[in-house]
This record gives C-alpha cells, sequence and structure tokens, in this order.
C-alpha cells in the first residue's frame, strides 16, 4: 500500500491544493526533486531531458515542464501504476489469514484517496 500512496502523493504535487496536501504545491519540482509524471512526460517528450538536466531554478524550465506534463499522459500513467500496486496490496492483505492486522490493513485498502484516484 505505501507504493500506491507515494505514487498519489507524486500526482497530488502536480494536481492537489496545498491546503489539502499539507505542503505547497509543485514543492518536489522546486525542490528539484523529479518524479514519475515528469520521468513518464519525457518518454514522450525527449526534448524534456535537457531541461530537466538543467534543474529547476529557472522558473521558466518549471513552467516548461508543466506545461510538457499537460500535454502527456504521466499523470494518467500514474494514477493507473497506483490503481495496479493498491490492489498488489490489497490481493496480499486478503491472502493473509484471519487476525487483528488483517483487518486493521483491509480497512487502509479502501482509503478514499487510493479509490479517488485510481
Amino acid at each position: 500500500m505505501g507504493i500506491a500512496y507515494q505514487l498519489i502523493d507524486d500526482i497530488l504535487d502536480f494536481t492537489g491544493i496545498s491546503a489539502s496536501l499539507g505542503k505547497a504545491s509543485l514543492s518536489d519540482i522546486h525542490q528539484g526533486i523529479v518524479t514519475a509524471p515528469i520521468l513518464f512526460a519525457m518518454e514522450e517528450f525527449p526534448q524534456l531531458r535537457e531541461i530537466v538536466k538543467q534543474g529547476f531554478d529557472d522558473t521558466s524550465n518549471v513552467d516548461t515542464v508543466l506545461e510538457y506534463l499537460s500535454k502527456s499522459q504521466g499523470i494518467e500513467r500514474m494514477r493507473l501504476l497506483a490503481a495496479e500496486h493498491a490492489k498488489l496490496a490489497a490481493d496480499a492483505i486478503d491472502a493473509l489469514p484471519e487476525s487483528k492486522t488483517k483487518s486493521c490493513l483491509s480497512r487502509g485498502k479502501h482509503s478514499k484517496i487510493l479509490v479517488k484516484s485510481s
């Protein structure tokens, strides 16, 4: 489930509202962190590699990356990947023997953030 949550966090960094995130929107890119949505966009638009290589101190680089990201399938691919990891985790939880631990884990697998984002 942890991988799915991290993938959703990466999506929300681009699509979420600061107040709901508990951190500023676009905080990863402003810290120079290249997350999977950007990597996926780079697969579609190889010209992004040079911009990413230059870094994000120049706000025009951030704007350019965001423009390409909006044209790409990066966010959608992340949603699909998160859903896949959430399903793998849910299947692993379902395979556990009945216990209090399984019950607690089962409640987490139906998290609104995962359901809403997939």
